[in-house]
């Protein structure tokens, strides 16, 4: 696996593709960690990704109408 800072290839817009963390069985930050969230903040962070999700979508659509 290369070194996370190694730049694999780039994106149609010029940022970078780094490796995924993770991807390695050896890969230290595979180690499980308890995170205790309150449900209010679990619907919080849910919501932004759901707005996130919109917004890519909408995203998507835009530049197929585009190109």
């Amino acid at each position: 696996m290369p070194a996370p800072q190694t730049v694999l290839g780039y994106r149609r817009d010029g940022r970078p593709i780094l490796p995924i963390l993770g991807a390695s069985p050896e890969d230290p930050s595979n180690d499980e960690a308890t995170v205790s969230v309150s449900q209010k903040q679990l619907n919080t962070m849910m919501a932004r990704e759901k707005d996130q999700g919109g917004r890519a979508a909408v995203r998507s659509l835009i530049e197929k109408r585009i190109h």
